[in-house]
């Protein structure tokens, strides 16, 4: 069942249904195999989805950051790596995602630990 979160920003109360994130079924345990290619592929797909929900919704934006970070590696856990392009892509996506995630309005309510997670399985 999704949650409903209240967000309060600049002292504003808010209430936001969860984002449905479309990169979230992608991002599943052992759901590249070996081929890094695919992986790279998603990566900079759900890069792009954070990026446009950020312009909006910088609340959100994070949260699908922690999401997408949460489910990344269980996902590539398989992937070769002998190239370094996968490390190379997900190092290029967590520069990109920590000052989101740290820049984003938070209320207290959603401050780690505070709120329910949906398991990344």
């Amino acid at each position: 069942m999704p949650r409903k979160t209240t967000v309060t920003v600049a002292n504003q109360p808010k209430d936001t249904a969860p984002h449905s994130w479309q990169f979230k079924p992608h991002f599943r345990r052992g759901a590249f195999g070996w081929k890094s290619q695919p992986a790279i592929s998603r990566i900079g797909q759900a890069l792009a989805e954070i990026r446009k929900a950020a312009k909006t919704d910088p609340v959100a934006a994070a949260d699908g950051a922690v999401v997408f970070l949460e489910r990344l590696s269980p996902a590539i856990e398989n992937v070769d790596s002998w190239s370094g392009a996968i490390g190379s892509c997900v190092n290029q996506a967590i520069d990109e995602l920590a000052p989101l995630i740290a820049k984003a309005p938070r209320s207290m309510s959603l401050c780690w630990g505070t709120h329910e997670r949906d398991s990344p399985a």
